[in-house]
């Protein structure tokens, strides 16, 4: 199987054993909906638990646009009790 390594063509046999592994994905961006229904908190609770520093906070993604990074949210779904930002801790 021919693969781009580096932008050169390279044959998959051929090519280590480190460089066959899976990078990791890329921390995705949710928007609102998305959380709302990942969470199943309304939005002003999330907004209140934002103030409260009881749940992650929003990071600007444009001017008018914010969303939430999916590995925060992952680990408030995880444990939303211990949960808490660091400057809190």
């Amino acid at each position: 199987m021919l693969r781009f390594l580096y932008g050169r063509p390279v044959w998959f046999e051929q090519m280590p054993p480190t460089s066959r592994r899976a990078t990791p994905e890329p921390d995705r961006i949710m928007r609102l909906r998305t959380v709302l229904d990942r969470t199943g908190l309304s939005r002003s609770t999330i907004y209140r638990k934002i103030a409260e520093g009881t749940f992650p906070a929003q990071i600007k993604i444009s001017i008018n646009g914010a969303g939430w990074r999916e590995s925060d949210l992952s680990l408030w779904v995880a444990d939303p009790v211990a949960w808490r930002t660091e400057r809190q801790v």
